[in-house]
């Protein structure tokens, strides 16, 4: 069976039927939900309208502010005109997110791409709003975290030492948490000047590694399951998500197993994804 392909894109435009003219460079960038919602919202306007797909993205490109975007859908233009469709030309992107790549593929492969893409838009919407939520749930705990970071690196740089004099001259038996956290003032008063900035520069490095690196930040995100609280918020935010999303593409007349495979695809957690 042919696949069917959006206007503006020849039958054969597939990666591997222009090896040649494929573009030298590709660009990756992430975007924020909403510019992804605005992007797929108004591609599928234009696509809905039967504007042809290069014509389509140049008008997206004139519309945005974000050199980065314009920089991608350039890239896509180039692409779409070497051959790629248009499922492959935004994967090599990174504009939209891989829930709503594998919407479009499928809606190329069964000719109902413009319904695909307004799903998607809705699909994004709903992201947006989902994670606007999470947010403003985590700023309190975040703030009352680093709070109190602050406040006890100030007691133990600035108190700690201070109390150590008063003790060493009363001459009394400290119990062995005491001694310790007077040895962690006695330590900052000498070198926190220098221990500090490499205590959250190392802090960095490995938050870094843990939940940015492509490579590894898998383990960052299996470990977050194993703390209490916030390993219990994020099971409770995979659960809801995957109720909202499944219902959602259900109403949309995917079958199960389809409908399954982009929950997989949409889930940020390993376990939940197997």
């Amino acid at each position: 069976m042919t696949e069917k392909l959006p206007k503006g894109v020849s039958p054969e435009a597939e990666p591997a039927a222009a090896p040649h003219n494929k573009p030298a460079k590709q660009h990756k960038l992430h975007l924020r939900f909403k510019e992804q919602e605005f992007f797929v919202e108004n591609l599928a306007l234009l696509m809905k309208a039967a504007v042809p797909m290069v014509e389509a993205l140049d008008s997206l490109s004139s519309s945005v502010r974000k050199k980065a975007m314009r920089v991608a859908l350039a890239q896509m233009i180039a692409d779409i005109e070497a051959g790629y469709n248009l499922a492959n030309a935004l994967e090599r992107s990174g504009l939209v997110s891989s829930q709503t790549l594998a919407l479009i593929r499928l809606g190329e492969a069964s000719g109902h791409l413009v319904e695909n893409l307004q799903l998607a838009a809705l699909q994004e919407e709903k992201r947006h709003v989902f994670h606007a939520k999470v947010r403003s749930a985590l700023i309190y705990p975040l703030f009352v975290l680093s709070l109190t970071l602050i406040v006890g690196l100030g007691v133990a740089w600035f108190l700690l030492p201070r109390l150590a004099g008063t003790f060493s001259q009363l001459q009394v038996d400290l119990p062995a948490v005491s001694r310790i956290m007077i040895g962690l003032g006695l330590f900052l008063k000498e070198h926190g000047v220098v221990a500090v900035p490499l205590f959250f520069a190392f802090g960095a490095v490995v938050g870094y590694v843990l939940f940015l690196a492509p490579r590894t930040k898998v383990i960052g995100q299996r470990l977050l399951f194993f703390i209490p609280g916030i390993g219990k918020l994020l099971r409770e935010v995979e659960i809801a998500q995957f109720g909202y999303l499944l219902g959602t593409l259900l109403d949309a007349g995917l079958p199960v197993t389809k409908a399954m495979e982009l929950l997989a695809s949409a889930s940020s957690a390993p376990q939940y994804r197997a």
